[in-house]
């Protein structure tokens, strides 16, 4: 067994940029939502979409969300995360690429990449409980998440 002995009277320099990285880009998620999502969460995109190429894309937009919440980043971002991806199958239902929540006609590589996001939530937080539904279906209780 190794044992630490030696008391931490500051922490490195790393530990203290890493610390503001982190806050950093917690906070940098709101430019992208003003810039780029309505108020719903929709990305201000096209009001069809002639293709069958670009969910996983837009899921890509904040599938890291939930890691920069279980390194430390703040609360928000879990939230945020869960309401993009609602809000991007609603969107993508609408032009016919999603189908009872999920895409249509794609291989399985790209479906992975769909649910990336949703994966990280069962693991970050027990008070997201499966439904009955479907994939995108939980029950949430963000309010006391991370706490």
């Amino acid at each position: 067994m190794i044992e630490a002995d030696i008391p931490l009277l500051s922490p490195p320099t790393w530990a203290i940029l890493e610390r503001a990285l982190i806050d950093i880009m917690s906070q940098s998620v709101f430019s992208f939502l003003r810039k780029y999502t309505r108020e719903d969460g929709t990305l201000i995109w096209r009001d069809e979409f002639p293709g069958i190429d670009g969910l996983d894309d837009a899921y890509e937009s904040f599938h890291n969300w939930p890691l920069l919440y279980a390194l430390g980043g703040d609360d928000h971002l879990l939230n945020l995360s869960m309401k993009e991806f609602d809000a991007i199958t609603r969107q993508f239902t609408k032009y016919g690429q999603v189908y009872k929540e999920y895409e249509q006609g794609y291989d399985w590589f790209h479906q992975g990449k769909d649910t990336s996001s949703s994966t990280s939530w069962g693991w970050l937080t027990r008070q997201i409980r499966r439904t009955s539904s479907g994939r995108g279906a939980y029950e949430r209780k963000c309010s006391v998440l991370k706490k």
